[in-house]
């Protein structure tokens, strides 16, 4: 699971993850929540600042039956509700691209519905092959040199995070308005109908479809709107942040825990 723990520890990190995730297919949140401050306290895991934020990610893990580690992410979570808050003056629709189980589109719209008068899923768009990741290019080669390389060559194969449409839509269901756009990026974009946007929310790990995303929406944006990626950290989603700024003239600010941000 990490480095940083002992085998003992990470034994039992994973029998606590397999019974989170049995807990949570039956429903059963009191159990849930026991196996997770376990967790917490194995990796001496601390509460967020904002406590709406930390019941609001259990509630979303619970909600999409996902694995609770690594613990690190409920802080990007953080990220991406402190970013989301930035925009909600403005006006334009929101978009994730890459959504897996559903998670981070629970959290932007859990967001919006208990923060900002009311969300039912309405100008929020997923935009996911739901067949998992394509095919890795050159650009996207983990090398010694890549930091974190042995888990991130582990998770680069095609098909990775494969999770179907109709339970994406069931774990999303609080939130009828959702557009879902199926196919791989970036040509699923092509032919979209022009909208603008206030706020994109960039996960899916590979160069082609980073780059793809960021060519089709950064001229999108709204004057104000944000672009944030939680792959930063992949070789060739910051390789394509990296040319695009480039080539824009445009700076990305680069979040803890690898994200990247792009501000219209």
């Amino acid at each position: 699971m990490t480095r940083n723990l002992s085998s003992v520890a990470n034994m039992r990190v994973r029998v606590l993850v397999q019974l989170f995730e049995e807990a949570a297919t039956l429903g059963n949140e009191a159990e849930c929540r026991t196996h997770f401050h376990a967790l917490r306290a194995i990796y001496k895991d601390k509460d967020l600042k904002d406590e709406r934020v930390e019941a609001r990610y259990f509630r979303a893990i619970f909600a999409m039956r996902n694995a609770p580690v690594p613990m690190e992410r409920k802080h990007r979570h953080m990220e991406l509700v402190t970013q989301l808050r930035s925009v909600f003056d403005l006006d334009g629709d929101i978009a994730e691209c890459g959504c897996f189980r559903g998670l981070s589109s629970w959290m932007i719209c859990e967001t919006l519905n208990e923060e900002a008068g009311g969300f039912d899923g309405t100008g929020f768009h997923i935009f996911d092959s739901f067949a998992g990741l394509s095919e890795p290019l050159p650009e996207d080669l983990v090398t010694a040199e890549t930091g974190d390389s042995e888990r991130l060559a582990e998770m680069m194969s095609k098909g990775r995070f494969a999770y179907p449409e109709e339970k994406v839509r069931r774990n999303l269901a609080a939130f009828p308005g959702i557009a879902y756009h199926a196919g791989w990026l970036p040509q699923s974009l092509e032919g979209q109908p022009e909208r603008r946007y206030r706020f994109i929310h960039l996960d899916v790990d590979l160069y082609d479809p980073t780059l793809g995303a960021l060519d089709y929406f950064y001229p999108r944006l709204v004057k104000g709107g944000a672009i944030l990626s939680d792959d930063y950290g992949w070789p060739g989603a910051r390789l394509a942040f990296d040319q695009f700024c480039q080539k824009n003239g445009v700076a990305v600010t680069v979040l803890p825990g690898n994200q990247a941000l792009l501000r219209k």
